[in-house]
């Protein structure tokens, strides 16, 4: 007679991980492998040393920067768009020229992620602006729900990663446009 194998796979993640990835995992896992259970943890800087020793099984990663002979394997690659709060003024003004410029987005106060590397949390900065009148960054946090809900109830603004902003989209009410000449990232499974 066949047992069922019981295992338990380790994953540390950001919550942006966590949304784009490990939540559609959950629901294969959950119907595909009822033995198999599932550890969270927070991505941080230790989250190698943690591999190394086994206490984790993998990482989810943004950052070509991968310290050691670790091994990994690109899950997709990603670029940013601007959120806003469903009726900001960004938005008509995207209506009516096709894109944002600096001096649109200067306007209006930010918000920037934090993100952890292999030494510190980084600022995430797509919107470099560099207009003398600008609003500056007002909030940094390396949570990305956490900032959706202040981009829900505030005019602050954010570049955020695209599968980020579908899930926001669908879920609060924000919108999100498409920002020209971002950078692209990769998102790794380490």
């Amino acid at each position: 007679m066949y047992k069922r194998q019981k295992a338990t796979l380790r994953i540390a993640s950001t919550d942006y991980g966590t949304i784009t990835t490990l939540r559609p995992l959950c629901s294969v896992l959950l119907q595909q492998a009822p033995g198999v259970n599932l550890e969270i943890s927070n991505f941080t800087p230790s989250s190698f040393n943690m591999i190394e020793q086994g206490e984790l099984d993998l990482a989810l990663y943004a950052d070509y920067s991968i310290p050691g002979d670790f091994h990994y394997r690109k899950l997709f690659d990603e670029n940013y768009s601007l959120l806003v709060r469903k009726g900001h003024p960004l938005i008509e003004c995207y209506e009516q020229h096709g894109h944002l410029k600096e001096d649109q987005l200067a306007k209006w106060p930010r918000a920037e992620m934090q993100f952890p590397s292999t030494s510190l949390m980084h600022n995430d900065t797509v919107m470099n602006i560099n207009s003398p009148e600008s609003s500056g960054v007002r909030i940094r946090s390396p949570y990305f729900l956490a900032i959706v809900g202040v981009i829900e109830d505030s005019d602050t603004i954010i570049a955020m990663p695209n599968r980020m902003c579908s899930y926001a989209q669908a879920h609060y009410d924000v919108k999100a446009l498409p920002l020209n000449d971002t950078d692209e990232f990769s998102y790794l499974a380490i």
